[in-house]
């Protein structure tokens, strides 16, 4: 069986300053609480043991991630103008909790944890992450037919090392109605170029760059601990992909017709690899960054 519960919760606030300059808070709570249970009766073909088993998980958590943005869009002549720069927090937490019969139940159809034969087996976990950002973006156009957008962002991540957790990564965007200021001939309806340029950077999942020991079965009655297989890399940067790319688009006859065409390029960076290495190290494999 299956039970879970889920709250979602937002907010929202704004405030003119003038009739084109806007700051706004977004507030966005999750958080949700699951519960499991696995029963499987004594003698039953099949399950997790033939002499009877009885599970019970608790899983829950939450997120909280908070936006306060400065955002304007203003029209100087033949200019339009509109951007924005603002400030976000997320945080995310989950937990769990796991208990398990060991070698069947004391007593059939009694589904309790009391009910083991042998000592209960329990595994238990937590996970934390916080990424605060800075980000902007400006976009231009030009009597509707010259097109200009330039962003960036900055995170901060809590799961790389200091000194290697900030990471930054802009885009630029341009493109023009060519048709708007060339005459084109009377078949062809309309004709648009385009070209971009990005950058896009991405972190860890938590608890990536410490060694941590590893909760095993019990010897018997004596608890047992093991060291990670992979060696971890407290300096190890964040994965960064560079990528561009360049198009047209047009159509013919009354939009009987289409033809769109791009060309792109792409670099990966940074790449975090699990690279194998020898087991007479002690080890199997270690976290570095490739190219």
């Amino acid at each position: 069986s299956s039970d879970y519960d889920l709250i979602n919760g937002y907010l929202s606030a704004n405030y003119d300053f003038t009739p084109w300059l806007n700051l706004s808070l977004r507030s966005g709570l999750d958080s949700y609480s699951q519960k499991k249970e696995w029963r499987n009766a004594v003698s039953a073909v099949g399950g997790w043991h033939k002499q009877g088993y009885y599970g019970l998980q608790r899983l829950g958590g939450y997120s909280l991630n908070n936006d306060l943005i400065l955002s304007a869009d203003h029209k100087f002549g033949d200019f339009n103008v509109d951007g924005f720069i603002g400030g976000n927090v997320y945080y995310w937490k989950s937990d769990n909790i796991l208990g398990e019969t060991q070698n069947g139940l004391k007593i059939p159809g009694y589904y309790s944890l009391k009910s083991s034969i042998d000592p209960v087996k329990t595994t238990s976990g937590i996970t934390k992450k916080l990424v605060t950002s800075v980000y902007a973006k400006a976009s231009v156009s030009w009597k509707s037919t010259l097109f200009l957008d330039v962003t960036g962002r900055n995170d901060w991540s809590s799961t790389l090392a200091k000194g290697s957790n900030s990471y930054f990564y802009p885009s630029v965007a341009l493109s023009t109605m060519v048709s708007e200021y060339i005459k084109l001939p009377t078949f062809m309806d309309y004709l648009k170029m385009y070209g971009s340029w990005a950058v896009v950077s991405t972190d860890l999942s938590p608890y990536q760059i410490m060694s941590t020991y590893t909760k095993d079965s019990n010897y018997g009655s004596n608890p047992s601990i093991s060291y990670p297989s992979s060696l971890v890399n407290y300096y190890i940067k964040p994965q960064k992909t560079t990528s561009w790319e360049a198009g047209l688009s047009t159509a013919f006859f009354r939009n009987r017709l289409s033809f769109d065409l791009t060309y792109y390029h792409t670099i990966d960076e940074n790449q975090i690899i699990d690279l194998n290495i020898s087991n007479a190290s002690g080890f199997t494999s270690r976290k570095v960054n490739g190219n």
